[in-house]
């Protein structure tokens, strides 16, 4: 079960921006935090504009591989690779030379860095959910996707068609009703577990929380 501190740490931040808590908490004394809390989220990341870009900050990564169990050997699936996050926080607690590692990114530039940054993954340029069977299989999937009308839902339903038997899906999702009755029934008839973030944890306006299936 994920650190509750490291979830605190959890922000999602919007491409283009939308008016964060931060701007509006400076008579609650809220503000500072929130700063620092961005500050973590940029620094070393090259800012690109990216529709749908919600870049995971590292210590909810750090608890992603966490809970993921990741072994060498392992073949293992970013479908929405985004700046990277999951994929540095990875590197450092399993270097991504000794796994199976497939990076998927619809945004060019973005896809291009990560192809410059992780040379020993094989980076896929192109929209996850068009990705068919020529994908692979894997054992560990690890994945932030675009949350907006509930695109988190259909990412997460299309990444478990690549789950190889006995494999391990975590990922982070709106914390909503349909996610819940589309999710989190598989998540916990899997014997996986469903992990509400705290409250606040996020900038984006929706609950968050991290099934692993």
């Amino acid at each position: 079960m994920p650190d509750a501190q490291c979830a605190a740490e959890f922000e999602r931040e919007i491409v283009p921006r939308t008016p964060s808590r931060a701007a509006t908490a400076t008579d609650t004394g809220e503000a500072k935090p929130y700063q620092n809390m961005r500050g973590q989220l940029r620094a070393g990341v090259q800012v690109v504009s990216a529709p749908q870009l919600f870049p995971t900050p590292a210590p909810l990564a750090a608890c992603m591989i966490g809970m993921a169990g990741i072994m060498p050997g392992h073949a293992l699936l970013e479908p929405s690779a985004g700046t990277g996050r999951i994929l540095e926080a990875l590197d450092a607690a399993c270097p991504v030379a000794s796994l199976s590692v497939t990076a998927v990114e619809l945004n060019h530039a973005l896809a291009a860095t990560l192809a410059a940054r992780f040379p020993q993954a094989r980076t896929i340029c192109r929209d996850f959910l068009e990705c068919g069977e020529e994908l692979g299989t894997f054992d560990r999937i690890l994945m932030n996707p675009p949350f907006v009308q509930t695109q988190d839902i259909d990412h997460i339903r299309h990444a478990l068609k690549f789950l190889k038997p006995g494999g391990q899906l975590v990922a982070i999702c709106a914390n909503g009703p349909r996610q819940a009755e589309q999710l989190r029934t598989h998540a916990e008839e899997s014997g996986g577990i469903w992990e509400p973030l705290p409250a606040g944890a996020s900038a984006n306006p929706a609950q968050t929380c991290m099934p692993c299936c």
